[in-house]
């Protein structure tokens, strides 16, 4: 009688290797420390050639990018409200414009509300 053996066409994964594995721990060690420095030397979050999405600190000036974003609109439609003065005109700090977010909140809130009611739904 012949044995016959039976062979697995599939293939498993292969298990990482110890030499990748601790390349990978070395390259993550790294980058905590280089955020660690940038926390200690005052720079808390992504640097600006990254994302304006994240900002962990809550600030009182917005760009007018983020201005836009902060009252839900486009970059354009900002412009044209800040124009026909429905949202207030940037501040000056040096050379740069920051918009205030007290006065965007002011203005947000003079804007008129759709009255809508239930049967227009």
């Amino acid at each position: 009688m012949t044995s016959r053996k039976i062979i697995s066409t599939q293939s498993s994964p292969s298990p990482i290797s110890t030499d990748s594995h601790a390349a990978a721990e070395g390259r993550k060690a790294k980058n905590d420390a280089g955020n660690d420095q940038a926390f200690a030397n005052g720079r808390v979050g992504p640097s600006r050639s990254k994302s304006l999405a994240i900002r962990p600190v809550p600030r009182r000036g917005l760009s007018r990018e983020e201005a836009a974003m902060y009252i839900g609109v486009s970059t354009g439609k900002f412009d044209e409200l800040v124009r026909t003065g429905r949202m207030p005109g940037p501040k000056r700090i040096d050379g740069r414009k920051v918009w205030d977010v007290h006065g965007l909140d002011a203005a947000f809130d003079e804007l008129p509300s759709e009255s809508n009611s239930w049967g227009d739904v």
